[in-house]
């Protein structure tokens, strides 16, 4: 599946994003723990401060990928509600997502992400 959200920079919550399916605040969607450096890469190399970040469990086609995350560990059935760790295969960043992941892959955290960025 493919979901797009449009993450924005806050002086409270650093990078967040509001998905109105979701129902969740600025602080439950807080992008953190190394998912905010990938952020700050992203916003540098668009040069906009408002973009479209499209993420998928499968390759998109169509599309060009900004990056490709794998899964290096984590509760990866939500089990215990602690989130899951993704490194950037470009970058070797790590990152923490949250199980708000979960709002949208339901069954498992995907064995890997990919991101595909458009200016808005």
């Amino acid at each position: 599946m493919n979901y797009t959200i449009k993450p924005y920079k806050t002086d409270i919550h650093g990078w967040t994003f509001i998905d109105p399916t979701t129902k969740r605040s600025e602080a439950e969607n807080a992008l953190v723990a190394g998912m905010d450096v990938m952020l700050d890469r992203i916003y540098s190399a668009t040069g906009s401060k408002y973009f479209a970040l499209t993420f998928s469990d499968v390759s998109i086609d169509d599309k060009a990928c900004y990056m490709q995350l794998e899964w290096i560990g984590g509760d990866k059935c939500n089990n215990l509600n602690i989130g899951n760790f993704y490194r950037d295969v470009g970058s070797g960043l790590n990152g923490w997502l949250c199980p708000v992941l979960f709002d949208y892959f339901k069954e498992e955290a995907p064995d890997n992400l990919y991101f595909y960025v458009d200016s808005i």
